[in-house]
């Protein structure tokens, strides 16, 4: 049964880096992404998930702040629309489908646990 413990704790961290994912598309969409003010940044900033070991088996999914280069002129403050150009959708898409493989293949571990499980429940002794 560790497989399958394995397997959907990897479930449940893909689903978080989709959630990041779909975090960072749906506020570069607004324009919202890393919006500034004058003396402090509001809005929402682009989303990572790393994962984590546990002891146990498996991953444990963090949210992190994508990490950001610095501004070379620090009396410049860009506007919105520069910030949401922080997310590029296109790799947004390749990597929702390389969540949604990932997701798939922890989905099938968990499946033929189920089936072997299955198999030997309903062996006669």
């Amino acid at each position: 049964m560790i497989a399958g413990n394995i397997a959907v704790s990897g479930a449940q961290f893909q689903a978080k880096r989709l959630a990041a994912s779909a975090h960072n598309v749906a506020n570069a969409a607004n324009g919202t992404v890393g919006a500034v003010s004058d003396d402090q940044q509001v809005g929402q900033v682009p989303l990572r998930v790393e994962g984590v070991s546990q002891a146990e088996g498996g991953v444990r999914g963090e949210p992190r702040p994508e990490p950001r280069p610095e501004l070379q002129d620090a009396s410049r403050r860009p506007d919105a629309f520069e910030r949401a150009k922080d997310v590029r959708l296109e790799k947004e898409i390749a990597h929702q489908q390389q969540i949604k493989h990932a997701y798939s293949a922890n989905l099938k571990v968990i499946q033929a646990e189920d089936r072997m499980l299955g198999t030997l429940l309903d062996r006669e002794v």
